[in-house]
């Protein structure tokens, strides 16, 4: 059995953000539509596709905003930065969702990126938090012996109690507008 991971089909499907915006359309603003974007590991093709992508939400859709989201990943930070900074290059306002790695130290610490020229940054929570669940009484998804990810041991989803990382608990972390987590800071 595969490792189960935290990403749900329901969730890409029913994207929080574009629902949020066809509800409002019309009434408080225009939702002019959605530019799907690919991450790069080439800091090249990550340039270009920031630009490319700035430039069809500038002048393909004419929008005065944007609002920036992926679904998870560490790399993807610095395509949405780029992204966002390029938009901003072109006068259109960016709000951009992100998640940090660890709640050890302050949110300055564990942000991948700042940038002046943004207008929002929204924390959708620490995805490394651990939780320790006790065992299920049911399983979805796979039997018991389906591996249940963890970078320090190997555990499975009937083990009595499971050790886990929040990323990898579907809903917990919605890089989609879909959770009501909030960071806090103390």
């Amino acid at each position: 059995p595969q490792t189960i991971r935290c990403t749900d089909t329901y969730s890409i499907q029913n994207h929080a953000v574009i629902k949020e915006l066809y509800k409002r359309h019309g009434k408080e603003l225009i939702f002019g539509g959605v530019v799907v974007g690919v991450a790069s590991l080439e800091p090249v093709q990550r340039q270009r596709m920031a630009m490319m992508a700035a430039n069809i939400i500038a002048n393909g859709l004419g929008a005065e905003g944007a609002i920036l989201t992926k679904v998870y990943g560490g790399m993807p930070h610095a395509d949405l930065a780029l992204t966002a900074e390029a938009c901003e290059s072109l006068g259109i306002k960016t709000a951009l969702f992100i998640m940090l790695w660890h709640s050890i130290g302050s949110i300055a610490d564990e942000v991948y990126f700042n940038s002046d020229s943004l207008d929002a940054i929204i924390n959708v929570g620490q995805i490394c938090e651990r939780f320790i669940l006790s065992k299920a009484d049911r399983i979805l998804g796979g039997p018991g012996d389906t591996r249940i990810s963890n970078p320090d041991f190997v555990q499975k989803a009937d083990d009595q109690s499971i050790d886990i990382e929040a990323f990898l608990l579907a809903g917990v972390i919605g890089m989609l507008g879909d959770t009501n987590t909030i960071a806090v800071e103390y």
